[in-house]
């Protein structure tokens, strides 16, 4: 499996028994995958969705300690997550939601930005990343902010500085060693009025909360189960799906071939580049369940191509087909690691070329399309 990270490795006692967890997603293989690592991590309550509709009445019926949904869910999981934030809806609107997203489309970088979610995770997942992100919603507790143009955790991270005995890099790091004072200190006055906000016509009313989360008591639990085991078992339960979503995946690939064949060199439709994303996506959640490593970057590179040249005119002669024969290779084990690695590098740094295309197109547009 994928490497684990820092966290999800360490001795942090969690109990998720009682933890109300909403996972939403349109892709059947995608809840099964999260089903099976939610049930590794010790969650016996977990509500599937697969349809805004779905989401929307399980919201309205149910407190959640953890929502997680896929960012294409309806078209547009980030949008779901802004109207859940800004609505009435409590105490889910204050939930600790995490995003899981393979390629984010352009016209949805922003939303992804700001949305309102705690964490957005990539796909394809594995269970020590995505246990390491509930631990760091659990353990990381920030204040909600309700502002004109935002509803979410407070996007400002603690800047603890330079760590003591290094050199800082940044222009604007500073000497841990302080000098002598070369102004009188300031009156009381003054202070006062630097910390009193001038009040003119056109403040923007801003309601920062403290939202005690049940999440937050669930993790460091003594009589908990440790992080590293949990993850081992989330990965043995992901054996018992390991068939299926390897058929899924072969599916998606025969499809993603069928349509390199259709589309060799003619430049497709926007809408069929849409569903190339589509495929691609599809085939990157089945890839949560196996390792793949190759197979997710490469589909990650091809669903960002057919992103951006959705968004310009430019067809370079059969843009796509290097990629997609790439899959066929590494599916059939045709290719060894580092010639697949180079391969790879090279796809990657064309997709850059295409972005590039993309980002003189929609300058000359004036914006995202």
């Amino acid at each position: 499996m994928v490497a684990t990270s820092a966290s999800a490795e360490s001795d942090i006692r969690l109990d998720l028994r009682e933890a109300r967890v909403l996972s939403a997603d349109a892709n059947s293989q995608g809840l099964d995958i999260l089903a099976q690592m939610l049930m590794g991590f010790g969650v016996q309550h977990n509500t599937r969705v697969q349809s805004e509709a779905e989401f929307r009445h399980a919201l309205e019926s149910t407190a959640y300690d953890l929502i997680l949904i896929d960012s294409t869910l309806e078209g547009n999981g980030y949008e779901l997550v802004r109207k859940l934030r800004i609505s009435g809806r409590e105490p889910n609107r204050f939930t600790p939601i995490v995003v899981l997203s393979g390629h984010t489309p352009r016209s949805q970088v922003e939303q992804a930005r700001d949305c309102g979610c705690n964490f957005v995770v990539a796909k394809p997942l594995s269970a020590g990343v995505l246990l390491d992100r509930i631990i760091w919603v659990g353990r990381n507790t920030r204040l909600f902010v309700d502002a004109e143009t935002y509803a979410g955790p407070d996007r400002r991270f603690k800047n603890d500085g330079v760590p003591d005995g290094q050199v800082g890099r940044r222009k604007g790091d500073l000497s841990a060693e302080v000098g002598e004072a070369r102004d009188p200190n300031m009156s009381q006055s003054q202070i006062d009025g630097l910390l009193k906000p001038k009040e003119t016509d056109d403040m923007t009313a801003v309601i920062i909360r403290r939202i005690e989360s049940r999440l937050t008591r669930m993790i460091g639990r003594s009589q908990g189960v440790k992080a590293r085991e949990a993850v081992r078992a989330a990965e043995d339960n992901l054996v018992s799906i390991m068939d299926i979503c390897a058929d899924e995946l072969k599916t998606r690939l025969a499809d993603i071939a069928a349509f390199g064949r259709e589309h060799r060199r003619a430049r497709p439709s926007n809408a069929e580049l849409k569903r190339l994303t589509g495929l691609s996506e599809r085939a990157l959640t089945a890839c949560g369940a196996l390792n793949q490593p190759r197979i997710a970057r490469v589909l990650l590179t091809l669903a960002a191509m057919a992103d951006a040249l959705s968004h310009t005119e430019f067809w370079p002669d059969g843009a796509l087909t290097p990629a997609i024969d790439t899959l066929g290779l590494i599916q059939a084990g045709a290719l060894p690691d580092p010639v697949a690695d180079d391969l790879i590098g090279e796809l990657e740094r064309c997709l850059t070329r295409y972005i590039l295309h993309a980002d003189d197109m929609l300058a000359d547009k004036g914006g995202i399309a």
